[in-house]
């Protein structure tokens, strides 16, 4: 049970994302009308310009440009490349190439210190793909900030992958139709003496062992 005086707030600073533009999802349509639009021949003559008056034109095509640019390509947060792991970096990938060097020239030269070198670098490896793994994790519960990060994460968490219980041959040679029946089956082999109850909830069995057959057992 936690108290109101045992609580303790911790702030992590991380950061921030930030948003960019990739020039390849540019709208050249948009670009283009937004440019056109902005673009205006001076009223001037050309002949007699002065150098105020160029930088003033080029200031303005310059403005111009990169307003049709930021109109037809708006910035976009990046995401997630998949099967790309957070984790993974260019010194993890530097120690892969060494293993595998070391375990080609293990297989060529079937010398021993060069198995011994093997073992060593890909011990350091995996060493370093562990802690990776680690801090990647914690980085990322870190930066959960939103309702939405929090519940996703709670929805992969809460998954449950055991595998069901594979059929069973019954006492009567036949075989078991379901995996409750196959659970059943497995408690009254090793646990002959228990006695079933109505369970309170459809997907779990509770089960009781008498006292005395337990004791014998122990």
């Amino acid at each position: 049970m936690i108290t109101p005086d045992r609580v303790s707030l911790s702030q992590v600073c991380l950061p921030p994302t930030l948003p960019r533009r990739n020039p390849r999802n540019t709208d050249r349509a948009v670009y283009v009308r937004s440019l056109n639009s902005k673009l205006v021949l001076p009223s001037d003559s050309l002949t007699n310009v002065d150098t105020a008056q160029i930088d003033a034109q080029v200031d303005q095509l310059t403005e111009s440009l990169l307003s049709s640019y930021h109109a037809a390509c708006p910035e976009t947060f990046p995401r997630d490349t998949p099967g790309k792991q957070p984790w993974w970096g260019a010194d993890l990938e530097r120690k892969r190439g060494k293993v595998r060097k070391a375990l080609n020239r293990a297989m060529n030269t079937c010398a021993d210190e060069d198995w011994d070198a093997y073992y060593a670098a890909k011990s350091s490896y995996k060493k370093c793909i562990r802690y990776r793994r680690t801090t990647g994790w914690r980085k990322f519960c870190g930066s959960i900030e939103t309702c939405q990060q929090a519940n996703r994460v709670r929805k992969v968490l809460a998954q449950q992958n055991t595998p069901e219980i594979a059929t069973l041959r019954k006492p009567d040679n036949t075989l078991t139709s379901s995996p409750e029946e196959a659970r059943r089956i497995l408690v009254e082999t090793h646990f002959p003496d228990c006695v079933f109850a109505q369970p309170s909830c459809p997907s779990k069995i509770r089960y009781w062992i008498e006292e005395d057959s337990l004791q014998d057992k122990l």
